[in-house]
């Protein structure tokens, strides 16, 4: 549907948010290595990471954006799926960012960056992991590529804590976790999804079996601020 028109809490707040298209994340062969190569490269400065968790980062990149940071969906159904999180809002994310001074607008405007994550989740994670100094942060459509890693690793270790996930903490359950919480502990039923993964693996120099491999616990809160702080530093 578009445009959009979403009712907020209460009924009292009427947006009319008009879909955009999707902008496919397609560079040149060398420009998608050269971000591969970068994103490994920051990455590998992260030392609360071992190898495994930098893949499952690199793979779900591949997977979502082709590595690149600018990529945004903004199709009805990432659009909608904003819409539903807003208007289902229970963590005051509607009344922090006014308070930032970010359009409510701006939290209906589908899925952006590296991770492809939501812009509600994106502008709650900023308060997530720095509590009110995340207002600097709270945008979702003006994000660094450090605010986006520091995004995925909160989201990560928050997927890490559904019983979905402990029932099978490899890689593959966690990536399928990334595209809906749900789908975490029916790896057989997706099987066209983790064959996609493997594929992805393999794109980027990984051996397919990695999708089985077991992953640590990601880091969250204030170590995620901590390796948020030194990849700004680095120039991330």
């Amino acid at each position: 549907m578009s445009p959009l028109a979403i009712l907020l809490a209460g009924g009292a707040l009427l947006f009319a948010v008009v879909s955009r298209p999707k902008i496919k994340p397609e560079p040149e062969p060398g420009d998608n290595l050269t971000r591969q190569q970068r994103l490994r490269s920051i990455l590998a400065g992260v030392q609360e990471l071992d190898d495994t968790q930098r893949a499952f980062l690199l793979i779900t990149a591949r997977g979502e954006s082709n590595f690149n940071p600018l990529a945004h969906n903004g199709t009805d159904s990432e659009v909608a799926a904003c819409a539903r999180a807003v208007a289902n809002d229970k963590t005051g994310i509607v009344a922090r960012t006014l308070a930032c001074g970010v359009p409510t607008a701006d939290l209906i405007t589908g899925s952006w960056g590296l991770f492809q994550r939501l812009a509600p989740y994106l502008a709650n994670d900023a308060f997530e992991v720095f509590g009110d100094d995340g207002c600097t942060l709270a945008n979702p459509t003006r994000t660094s590529v450090a605010f986006q890693i520091a995004s995925a690793l909160e989201t990560a270790g928050d997927l890490q804590r559904y019983n979905g996930w402990r029932a099978n903490p490899t890689l593959g359950n966690l990536r399928l976790g990334w595209a809906a919480p749900g789908l975490m502990g029916y790896m057989q039923r997706n099987e066209k999804r983790i064959a996609r993964y493997r594929r992805h693996a393999r794109d980027i120099g990984y051996p397919a079996s990695i999708i089985d491999a077991a992953l640590a616990p990601f880091p969250r809160g204030r170590a995620v601020a901590e390796i948020y702080a030194r990849l700004v530093a680095g120039g991330a």
